[in-house]
């Protein structure tokens, strides 16, 4: 994970979207002098000129990989919501249970068809390691000093 500190110098555009549930912030700004376009933010936040933030980037320098921020003027963390995700993974292990009948011959009551049973008991797994990955910017970004001085690199956080 990259940290990358950032003082918004202009706000070009900011759009709020939402999609089947999913909600996010698009917003074209200017940051330590380099302009920066149609960068996701999660949910529905907001920038102004002169705040300074903290940008979660899964890999160097790709904004697509952007997993979270910090606003360090408002206080505000733009975060995707582990909640959501731990709720869909365990909706999809309920769901899922029939499929321990084939293996461990636990008598669960089927009420779906199986392959749909497959499906989510496929499915859960990677929905918990999402979830993990989001409390882990959550963490990271929470329990961060707030930075001292501005640099176009940004901090490397591991």
């Amino acid at each position: 994970m990259h940290l990358l500190d950032v003082t918004i110098e202009r706000v070009i555009e900011s759009h709020r979207l939402s999609t089947k549930g999913r909600i996010w912030t698009e917003v074209s700004f200017v940051g330590n002098g380099e302009p920066h376009f149609a960068v996701k933010l999660p949910g529905h936040t907001s920038i102004t000129e002169g705040e300074l933030l903290t940008f979660a980037l899964e890999r160097t320098n790709d904004w697509q990989s952007l997993k979270g921020a910090r606003n360090w003027t408002t206080g505000e963390l733009a975060i995707p919501s582990p909640v959501n995700t731990l709720l869909a993974a365990a909706v999809l292990t309920v769901l899922g249970l029939p499929v321990l009948n084939s293996f461990f011959n636990v008598n669960v009551p089927q009420v779906f068809p199986m392959w749909l049973c497959v499906i989510c008991a496929l499915f859960a797994p990677a929905l918990v390691m999402q979830a993990s990955s989001e409390l882990k910017v959550v963490r990271l970004l929470r329990g961060m000093p707030k930075p001292t001085a501005i640099t176009r690199t940004g901090n490397n956080a591991g």
